[in-house]
């Protein structure tokens, strides 16, 4: 086995005290620059309170009756890695406490008669500011991780996104037949996996596949003692929250589900839960001791990861013993949503409201007073006519697409925008769902012309509803975009036609190039992409650009030369439409080399549809085997496909004459442009986190 690694940014816990507060028989260490960790938390809890809402005291990870939480739970990070872990938990933290309890008093702020138009459009205003604000600091913190170490960050990323994406959400105990189901679902749940990748990143280690697998058996316990832990120090703060809110489901807390189970008292349960702490515990060190003499070749980097498992169970349990946030008084905890969403100073609304805003709460009391109708009854004869025909058909083939997995990208392009435009919740709901029906109504369509079978790794939506309903809804939904349309202000109409419009245009010349087999050049590429995707991006934002109060001033924006004209008309023009391009090249790469990409639309799905995408017109221009490919892409036409063979040939082809790293270098360029351009808006606007982390997890 290979030697034990040695832990130099952190020193031993005595034993005897941690036994003073803690049952742990794991091996306690303390970070040797621990003081770091509490300014870094004072930073991003003032900022917090600046930016975002109070604070309530005591529920930090910063603590006055001991040593930070990571200082002991990642004691071996690295001084430069501490803030974003740091902001990291925190930030967790204060969304657990305060912003998930958002939705009842927003349920109650929209469906309440009490308010009226002006106060809920205040109230709903004052809440999308502050979860702005929230995004905001969520999103620098992911992008410090990316800057500081974009291949571990993208793991980190990855795994968090895993976490978010599989568990199954807030389970109450009620829903598990035994304990053994529920502790596992349990370990999920506390998202103990990716909260060891923090561990490692923290302390730049990253092992191998193999070499996590080798010691993972061993860490089974000690993420059960994990959830356990948590459980019994958090069990009288969410108990305390539970009788406030008067949640009808159970708490989510292993003491609560011995209590229920075993018709015991808390104190019992309690005593229950420790026992089953020390019990993993034991199972634990008898687990390693097995493998320190069972002769295997385990590396240093396994054994450095699972103690770093060991070090953040450890940790845990030894803050919660004497931490302010389980130990102090648990009334401190915020009583409601609506404290959150606004304070007691709440301006009263005045009568120079301008004509936006007024239309603003008008729509707003509108949507809060919407009654069910009664369906009525009526006699069917010959002489009825034009009665009602339920949407259920025309809209089967868009309500299936929706169901499909999807990383809602124009949903997030959208929030990214909206921290410059700020246009009110209810009018950006409607802008989403706009785009939401185009962008379906476009999948449906591109399938069909393109030939695909696949989407998002499952049958296009026209292999199961067939061609003619599926274009059939399609169009529907542009009336439906259109109606939504109608409820925006009067300015919205113009962009809503001449994009589309665009859109349309381009997409007829990629569906010309591959009918007729004819490559385009490069600058009627980017023509085309400019108008086909880039005038879906240039539609949402200048929906958004309509209904802003928020006007962005050409002449405080620079020039970056691409097109002045359109940029004194609208001055996001070069941002959004260089995106655009940007989303196309990357999409044209991802198809041909992304893994990914393949489980969802098939290996290199563009040459099978015969697409001019950059890296082919690239190789058509650059290769000696021209002709060749040309025959290839004319037999491709007459089958209607192309062989693996066929693929496998062209695709070899483009990584011989470099068109594929041409590819990539040319979507990397687009991303410094795309940076610049954000660069330049943010000196008027304001620094745009949101949006510089999505560009940065898109970059290849």
């Amino acid at each position: 086995m290979a030697t034990a690694p040695a832990y130099e940014r952190s020193d031993s816990v005595d034993p005897e005290v941690v036994a003073k507060t803690s049952f742990t028989t794991l091996p306690v260490r303390v970070s040797k620059i621990a003081s770091v960790h509490n300014r870094y938390s004072e930073e991003i809890l003032k900022e917090w309170n600046e930016k975002v809402g109070k604070v309530i005291e005591g529920t930090t990870i910063s603590d006055r009756n001991g040593p930070h939480s990571l200082a002991v739970g990642y004691p071996e990070a690295l001084e430069e890695r501490i803030k974003p872990l740091v902001e990291c938990i925190e930030l967790a933290l204060l969304h657990d406490d305060i912003v998930d309890t958002l939705e009842p008093a927003l349920a109650t702020l929209v469906n309440g008669s009490r308010f009226d138009g002006s106060v809920l459009y205040t109230r709903t205003q004052e809440m999308a500011r502050k979860t702005r604000a929230k995004k905001q600091l969520e999103s620098r913190n992911l992008w410090d991780f990316l800057n500081i170490d974009r291949d571990h960050g993208k793991i980190l990323i990855k795994s968090w996104q895993n976490y978010h994406d599989t568990s199954s959400g807030n389970r109450a105990p009620d829903s598990f037949h035994n304990f053994a189901d529920w502790l596992e679902y349990r370990v999920i749940d506390i998202a103990a996996w990716p909260s060891l990748e923090l561990a490692c990143y923290g302390s730049r280690i990253n092992p191998s596949q193999s070499d996590r697998a080798s010691v993972e058996h061993v860490m089974c316990p000690l993420f059960e003692v994990y959830a356990l832990t948590n459980d019994f120090y958090s069990f009288d703060k969410e108990y305390a929250s539970y009788h406030r809110e008067g949640t009808k489901n159970g708490i989510p807390n292993s003491v609560w589900f011995l209590m229920r189970d075993y018709n015991i008292s808390t104190a019992e349960a309690k005593t229950k839960v420790i026992d089953l702490i020390l019990s993993k515990e034991g199972e634990y060190h008898r687990k390693r001791r097995e493998l320190e003499t069972s002769g295997k070749e385990i590396s240093t980097e396994a054994w450095q990861y699972l103690d770093h498992a060991v070090f953040m169970v450890s940790g845990v349990s030894y803050w919660s013993s004497f931490c302010e946030r389980y130990q102090g008084d648990p009334s401190r905890a915020p009583t409601s949503g609506e404290e959150w969403i606004v304070n007691e100073h709440d301006k009263q609304a005045t009568d120079t409201k301008s004509e936006t805003q007024d239309r603003h709460e008008k729509l707003a009391l509108d949507s809060s007073q919407i009654e069910e109708r009664p369906c009525l009854q009526a006699d069917v004869s010959l002489e009825t006519i034009h009665l009602p025909i339920s949407e259920e058909t025309v809209m089967a083939p868009y309500n299936y697409l929706s169901s499909l997995p999807s990383k809602h990208i124009t949903a997030k392009v959208i929030e990214a925008l909206n921290v410059w435009y700020e246009v009110p919740e209810i009018q950006l709901s409607i802008i989403k769902n706009i785009l939401r029906l185009l962008h379906s109504s476009s999948l449906m369509l591109d399938d069909i012309e393109d030939g695909s079978l696949l989407r998002r790794g499952k049958p296009a939506t026209h292999t199961i509803f067939g061609i003619a309903q599926t274009i059939n809804s399609a169009n529907y939904l542009y009336t439906l975009a259109l109606e939504d349309v109608a409820k925006l202000c009067p300015a919205a109409t113009t962009p809503f036609v001449t994009e589309l419009k665009d859109l349309h245009r381009g997409q007829s010349m990629d569906l010309y190039w591959t009918h007729t087999v004819s490559c385009p050049t490069e600058e009627e590429y980017y023509r085309m992409i400019d108008h086909k995707t880039g005038g879906f991006f240039r539609l949402l934002c200048k929906l958004m650009d309509a209904e802003s109060e928020v006007k962005l001033l050409p002449k405080a924006l620079p020039s970056s030369g691409c097109n002045s004209e359109l940029d004194k008309e609208f001055p996001m023009h070069n941002l959004i439409t260089l995106i655009g391009r940007f989303f196309q090249i990357r999409d044209d790469y991802q198809n041909l080399c992304s893994p990914d990409y393949t489980k969802q639309k098939g290996f290199c799905e563009d040459l099978d549809e015969g697409k001019y995408s950059l890296p082919l017109i690239h190789a058509l221009v650059q290769t000696n085997i021209k002709t060749q490919i040309e025959k290839v892409l004319l037999e491709r036409k007459q089958q209607g496909s192309m062989t693996l063979e066929m693929k496998k040939f062209v695709l070899g082809e483009m990584e011989r004459c470099g068109s594929l790293a041409y590819t990539k270098g040319v979507a990397d360029g687009l991303v410094e442009r795309i940076e610049a351009e954000i660069r330049g808006i943010e000196g008027v606007r304001g620094e745009n986190w949101i949006l510089r982390l999505f560009v940065e997890m898109l970059r290849l």
